[in-house]
């Protein structure tokens, strides 16, 4: 199962533009350059984020946010606790950020599983995507003329008591 994991940046008011394009930067090279222990190879499934563009003003003041993507628990683990890439980074932004929200989650819908999952996930989200065929309403059997007219007879009667 897919981990992600959402960092989110409040910087320093002193915190420059351009040091801030360089945390996005250098946060944008991490699922290259972190390798797992075992095999020597990234292990990121994906990365993405930027700055805050949100209108609606509850951004609590955080300027950037990050989205990365883990293949399993144990993973996220090394990058957290041991990947020396990931060490040098947080070494790196700390004197520049003021606060920082962290939030992770088992990924459980898009697909982010495994590829044969996503696969079937997409197959199934395309089938439920397809109109599916509305049955058609019972046509109302039309009355026949003697009905209409015993039924306009009957008003007439009724109308006379």
């Amino acid at each position: 199962m897919t981990i992600t994991h959402i960092v989110s940046f409040k910087y320093h008011a002193s915190t420059t533009p351009e040091e801030k394009d360089e945390i996005q930067r250098r946060i944008f090279l991490l699922p290259s350059t972190c390798l797992h222990p075992d095999t020597g190879r990234p292990y990121f499934v994906d990365a993405q984020g930027g700055v805050n563009t949100s209108p609606e003003g509850f951004g609590k003041d955080f300027d950037h946010a990050f989205v990365l993507l883990f293949q399993s628990q144990a993973d996220l683990d090394y990058y957290l606790e041991t990947d020396p890439v990931h060490d040098e980074f947080k070494v790196f932004v700390k004197p520049f950020v003021d606060d920082l929200f962290v939030f992770d989650f088992p990924s459980t819908w898009k697909g982010y599983d495994s590829p044969a999952q996503s696969t079937q996930t997409q197959t199934q989200t395309q089938a439920q995507a397809q109109p599916q065929p509305q049955p058609q309403p019972k046509a109302q059997p039309q009355p026949q003329p003697q009905a209409r007219q015993r039924a306009k007879w009957w008003q007439k009667v009724k109308s006379l008591l």
